[in-house]
């Protein structure tokens, strides 16, 4: 069996995992302010989907709104046809804002969302008729306040309309280890007056790769480095050694893509993740093709079938069967919750492409070569 199939098998079992994360967040379903908590591989952005559809199916207005654009896009697909808004929050606020005749051409530099954002957020009159019954956030612990001022002009306040029942809700799903920016927090009145609910332990990856994730914000537990090691003996975790320019590093990623679909992966299975970010020029992502096969970004939708090519960030949310993290660069900010973002996205297997001289840097991945060479 090669490792294509026991990954494959890997994802089978986890669909009962979801029913039962669900089963236990039923105890507080009923409650019309939730702060749902969970670290990477909890189901959280499942959870949330499938909130919405219920909420959705009880006859309610619904909006999704997620701070990364591609998994706007993604959970758009998921439940098209129901009625159901869901965008990216600074996407919606442009939206809104369009309509008012704002007509600065957009950008990606974070500094244009920054004030779409504010502009949005400040306007009263932008959000006149826009209360929605259901508010739920995917990637809470990213937003900030202009953001959060967003959520709350579209949940409204106060009692609904007369004749109609229960509150205008706002359920949020957060993970603080994840959070790329450390200023932005969880509204204090969030955080006060919500129901509390944590999804305890993660599933979606396998037990050695999400020690390794772990461990790279500090919720390393006892034998964790033991199913890293056992993973890394049957082929589910890899860190491959390059030399040290850009051309290296990307061609690495390339033969290690080959080596994949020799193991049974189609293109479609694999994700190749930066830990650079996308106006970096020498980003991975700019890349054409690797390996001999095309590329996408997590935004192509009508593209999935390709390997996808993108950022920590802009990946963030979202799941393959095998991810290559690619970019390495150990004095990056926040070097360690890049990491942490980019392996968790892995459901089935992981491979690290990292130059010599980063490798020396990075304890972790020494530890891996080193189970590596006892394994060999």
């Amino acid at each position: 069996m090669n490792l294509s199939c026991v990954v494959k098998g890997r994802e089978a079992r986890r669909v009962r995992i979801d029913g039962e994360q669900f089963a236990a967040l039923e105890s507080v379903i009923g409650n019309d302010l939730v702060l749902v908590r969970g670290g990477a591989g909890t189901g959280k952005t499942l959870l949330a989907r499938e909130l919405a559809r219920r909420e959705a199916g009880a006859g309610r207005k619904v909006l999704v709104l997620t701070f990364t654009e591609a998994l706007g896009l993604e959970l758009a697909a998921n439940v098209d046809g129901l009625g159901i808004v869901v965008s990216p929050v600074g996407r919606f606020a442009l939206e809104r804002l369009r309509r008012r005749g704002f007509d600065e051409e957009e950008r990606y530099e974070p500094e244009f969302w920054d004030r779409v954002t504010r502009l949005a957020a400040e306007s009263g009159a932008l959000w006149m008729g826009c209360g929605f019954d259901t508010v739920i956030v995917d990637e809470g612990q990213d937003f900030g306040k202009h953001e959060w001022a967003i959520v709350m002009r579209c949940a409204g306040t106060g009692e609904r309309r007369s004749g109609e029942k229960g509150k205008r809700r706002i359920w949020v799903f957060a993970d603080e280890g994840q959070a790329f920016w450390e200023k932005r927090k969880i509204p204090p009145a969030i955080e006060k007056h919500a129901v509390k609910f944590d999804l305890g332990r993660p599933y979606r990856c396998p037990p050695g790769i999400q020690a390794l994730a772990d461990a790279y914000v500090g919720k390393t537990g006892d034998g964790s480095f033991e199913a890293v090691a056992r993973e890394v003996a049957d082929g589910t975790i890899k860190v491959i050694s390059c030399g040290d320019t850009e051309a290296e590093a990307h061609e690495a990623v390339g033969r290690e893509i080959r080596a994949l679909k020799t193991e049974g992966f189609a293109d479609s299975d694999i994700a190749v993740v930066s830990l650079r970010c996308m106006m970096y020029p020498g980003n991975i992502m700019h890349q054409k093709e690797l390996g001999g096969c095309e590329l996408a970004q997590a935004t192509d939708l009508d593209k999935r079938d390709r390997v996808v090519c993108d950022t920590f960030l802009r990946y963030k949310g979202l799941e393959r069967p095998v991810v290559i993290v690619a970019d390495i660069k150990t004095e990056a900010e926040r070097y360690a919750v890049r990491m942490n973002i980019a392996v968790s996205r892995a459901f089935g297997a992981l491979r690290v492409v990292v130059p010599r001289r980063e490798l020396e840097k990075d304890g972790l991945l020494g530890k891996i070569i080193e189970f590596t060479k006892v394994s060999e």
